[in-house]
């Protein structure tokens, strides 16, 4: 590349940054080819566990290159709840959810100065969103056709106005293609990365029994990013329009924990036992909610919780106010008809 066609800014492309393989892949060719990449880290909601430091820490030490973290906004859960162009197996709205990365990514390549994106998008990886034509699709859609480079793959598709202009050469490009990775371990061991996440440990949405969470928040209109959280964890209940996660172990009880410490000023609930341990729980309540639906809540957190031998004393905090009340665990019946 001529030094002559760096952007005026520092950056001349953007990457569109996953954390996973394909786009360390992505962004490391085309640093590798000369080309000054500021990657592009959307905190996307749907991803296991929480974005904790030590993930943040992953990210920037992966990415090889310059990082920016990038929240998404009430506009990206819109489009979850009723996505243009449809969901995947399950509720997935990947064209719509790559539509969306595409806008804010040219969003900031256009404030830094770049002249494209990377992804790390491969033809034939994701049957729902990586199929050529869906990626034909994509760029046209996009709005910014032309611009949407996929150093990967490249080979396998049209060939865009960043190569034809000349700022990137195809040649240096790769036509990967299929399910298959192996080309793709041979060129992290030739980069020398040994650290990357889970190509299986991906989007929850695509997870049939996440599906059955999210849309039962839509449906009770409790899809907010805390709902998003709490739902990641736990054995999951919705009673009318409120929701209500109770930990399996003690690893999800200090996540519930950790969740209504931080979030306590807003509609949410904590339930703990009392006397013996047991597991924590969380609930979300878009309004006040009557004393016999707490105590039909708290039997359901005691049903958990053996050591109480069918009922007992439970903390019952919500907004940051506590109440002991006593509780006889919840049926059969019960736990079956409002479980997720």
């Amino acid at each position: 590349m001529e030094d002559s066609a760096r952007s005026e800014k520092g950056y001349d492309l953007v990457s569109l940054f996953s954390g996973g393989l394909d786009s360390i892949l992505a962004t490391r060719l085309m640093s590798e080819a000369g080309y000054s990449i500021l990657a592009v880290k959307m905190l996307l909601p749907f991803y296991p566990g929480r974005f904790s430091k030590v993930v943040k820490q992953y990210f920037h030490k992966a990415a090889g290159c310059d990082v920016v973290e990038l929240p998404v906004g009430e506009d990206y859960l819109e489009l979850v709840r009723s996505p243009s162009f449809g969901y995947g197996k399950n509720a997935n709205p990947c064209l719509d959810c790559r539509l969306y990365i595409y806008k804010k990514g040219w969003e900031v390549a256009e404030s830094v100065g770049a002249r494209g994106i990377i992804t790390g998008e491969v033809v034939g990886q994701r049957p729902f969103s990586q199929r050529r034509d869906a990626l034909v699709f994509l760029d046209k859609r996009s709005g910014i056709e032309g611009r949407i480079l996929r150093p990967l793959t490249a080979g396998n598709l049209p060939e865009t106005e960043l190569e034809s202009s000349g700022f990137v050469k195809r040649e240096a490009l790769l036509d990967i293609q299929g399910r298959g990775r192996s080309r793709q371990f041979e060129l992290a061991k030739e980069f020398g990365i040994k650290d990357f996440l889970n190509p299986a440990g991906g989007c929850l949405l695509t997870d049939a029994g996440f599906a059955r969470r999210v849309f039962a928040l839509i449906e009770s209109g409790n899809l907010n990013f805390l709902a998003i959280d709490i739902a990641k964890f736990g054995r999951m209940f919705k009673i009318n329009n409120i929701i209500l996660s109770v930990a399996r172990d003690k690893r999800e009880s200090d996540e519930l924990d950790s969740i209504y410490n931080v979030e306590k000023e807003k509609n949410i609930g904590h339930i703990e036992c009392l006397r013996y341990p047991g597991p924590s729980a969380v609930f979300l309540a878009p309004s006040g909610v009557s004393e016999k639906m707490l105590k039909l809540l708290s039997s359901i957190v005691v049903r958990f919780s053996p050591k109480l031998g069918g009922k007992g004393e439970v903390l019952l905090s919500v907004g940051g106010q506590d109440n002991v009340i006593f509780a006889a665990a919840a049926d059969n019946a019960t736990i079956e008809e409002h479980r997720i």
